[in-house]
Formats: C-alpha cells, sequence, structure tokens
C-alpha cells in the first residue's frame, strides 16, 4: 500500500512538491486542545482575537498509526539519500503518536 502512494505521488508531482504530498497524505489531525495550542498565547505574542477552522482538501487516512506513518516518512528519506545529489530538506516525524511532520 505505501509502495501505491508513493508511486502515486511520483508521478502527481515534481520532486519539490513532495513535501507538501507527504505533509497531506501522513499527517493526521493531532487532536490537541484549544489549551495545549495557545499555552503561549499573552507570553510570547498577543492571545487571538479571532479563531477559523481550515477545512483541508485533502483527505485523511483514518487507518493511520503510529507505525504506519513513521515507516511512511522511513521510505520516503531512504528513497531520497539515495539519489544522486543530497536532499536539501530533512524530515522527520514527532509527537507521541507521530502525528506531526517537520521539514527542515
Amino acid at each position: 500500500m505505501l509502495a501505491g502512494m508513493i508511486r502515486a505521488a511520483r508521478r502527481a508531482v515534481p520532486r519539490a512538491g513532495y513535501a507538501a504530498v507527504l505533509a497531506a497524505a501522513t499527517l493526521t489531525a493531532s487532536g490537541a486542545s484549544a489549551q495545549d495550542r495557545d499555552r503561549h498565547a499573552g507570553y510570547y505574542y498577543p492571545p487571538p482575537t479571532v479563531s477559523e477552522t481550515f477545512q483541508a482538501e485533502a483527505t485523511t487516512l483514518g487507518e493511520a498509526t503510529r507505525v504506519r506513518r513513521i515507516g511512511f516518512i522511513t521510505i520516503i528519506v531512504n528513497k531520497s539519500l539515495t539519489a544522486s545529489y543530497p536532499p536539501p530538506y530533512a524530515m522527520f516525524v514527532k509527537g507521541a503518536e507521530a502525528e506531526k511532520l517537520i521539514i527542515i
């Protein structure tokens, strides 16, 4: 299943767009409460006055587990490291359920 997703991503998106596809394909909503997301409000930045809910066009995979998310990113990173040139970015996952994709 992962190999099919990778092949589909390769056909649909040029190399520079992999990060966006990976973020949409591998991550699900983190389920963090508003208090967790805004714990720095009022200290590092002013508290928000307006709140919006973003409706993503990408579909989330309900059967995605921590192991699948880590495995998917591991496959993508290993594939990019075997290219004839070094990748200009680094990717890894974070969070208790590997629900956050970090791209540097």
